[in-house]
C-alpha cells in the first residue's frame, strides 16, 4: 500500500535530485562548434585603456605577495632666509628729548610759595598710615572662648555730646535726651555715605556712651576697615580732637 512521504522526507528526495543534476551537469564535456569561431569576441566589461602619451618609465607592478620598497618622494629645498633689516636707531636729538622728558622734574631752591615749590611739597607728602591693634573676629556665645562683639571708634559721653553742640551753637531747651539724639545725627550726617554707624559701649570708666564706629570684628570685610586712615582723619576734625580711635566691647541697652 502506497503511503504518503512525510515533509521531511519530500524535503531530503528533493536535495538527493538536485545534487544529482549537478554532477551531470558537471560530468557534461564542453564540445565548440566550429561556426562559433567567426563570432566576434565580446566586448570586456573593462574599458580599453588609452593609448600612452608620456615617455615616463612604466611602474611595474610587483606580483601578489612579493614585498617591494614604497617610492617616497624627496622634500622639497628649503626656502632661503629673507635678508635681516637693520634695525632703525633712534636719532641722538630723539633720545635727548626723550631723556629731557621722563627726567625733567619741577625743581626750584627758593623760599618762595611759587607753584613749583608746592608741586614738590605735596608730592613729597606721603599718605596717612595707622598701626591699630586688630582683635581677633566675634564669635557666637556657645563657642568657647568665646570673643565679644567689639567695634572700633570714638565713643563719646552724653556730656562730650552736650559739649559738641555748645562749641558749634547747636544746644537749645529741647531736653537733654532729645539734644544729644540730634546731636548724634548732626555728627553722623558729616560722615560718608555708607559709613554712618553708631553703638552703644561701655567704656574703661564705667560710663555709658555712643561710639562712632569706624571698623568692626563682625566679619573680615568690617575688621579691614581698621586701616582706613582718611575715615580716622576725617573724625579727628569732625570731633575736634587728635587722640586716636579704640576697641570697645557693645553694650546691650
Amino acid at each position: 500500500m502506497y503511503s504518503r512521504p512525510t515533509p521531511r522526507e519530500a524535503r531530503y528526495a528533493l536535495r538527493q535530485a538536485s545534487l544529482e543534476r549537478h554532477a551531470q551537469d558537471v560530468r557534461q564535456p564542453v564540445t565548440h562548434d566550429a561556426s562559433d569561431s567567426s563570432r566576434e569576441p565580446l566586448p570586456s566589461s573593462k574599458s580599453a585603456t588609452a593609448p600612452r602619451t608620456s615617455t615616463a618609465p612604466r611602474a611595474t607592478v610587483p606580483p601578489c605577495g612579493s614585498a617591494a620598497p614604497l617610492a617616497i618622494a624627496p622634500p622639497p629645498p628649503p626656502s632661503p632666509p629673507s635678508p635681516l633689516r637693520p634695525a632703525t636707531l633712534p636719532s641722538p636729538a630723539q633720545i635727548s628729548a626723550t631723556m629731557s622728558v621722563t627726567t625733567s622734574t619741577p625743581s626750584c631752591t627758593c623760599t618762595c610759595t611759587c607753584t613749583s615749590c608746592r608741586a614738590s611739597s605735596q608730592a613729597a607728602t606721603p599718605a596717612i598710615k595707622y598701626d591699630f591693634p586688630i582683635v581677633p573676629l566675634c564669635t557666637p556665645w556657645r563657642v568657647r572662648p568665646c570673643v565679644p562683639f567689639m567695634v572700633f571708634g570714638y565713643a563719646l559721653t552724653i556730656d562730650e555730646i552736650l559739649d559738641y553742640g555748645e562749641r558749634h551753637g547747636l544746644s537749645d531747651n529741647s531736653g537733654i535726651l532729645n539734644l544729644s539724639f540730634v546731636l548724634t545725627r548732626k555728627i553722623c550726617g558729616r560722615m560718608p555715605d555708607g559709613k554712618r554707624c553708631i553703638a552703644y559701649v561701655r567704656r574703661p570708666d564705667k560710663y555709658l556712651a555712643t561710639c562712632f564706629v569706624i571698623a568692626s570684628n563682625k566679619n573680615a570685610g568690617h575688621l579691614e576697615r581698621v586701616n582706613d586712615g582718611e575715615l580716622v582723619k576725617l573724625m579727628q576734625e569732625i570731633l575736634g580732637t587728635d587722640s586716636f580711635p579704640e576697641w570697645y566691647k557693645v553694650q546691650s541697652v
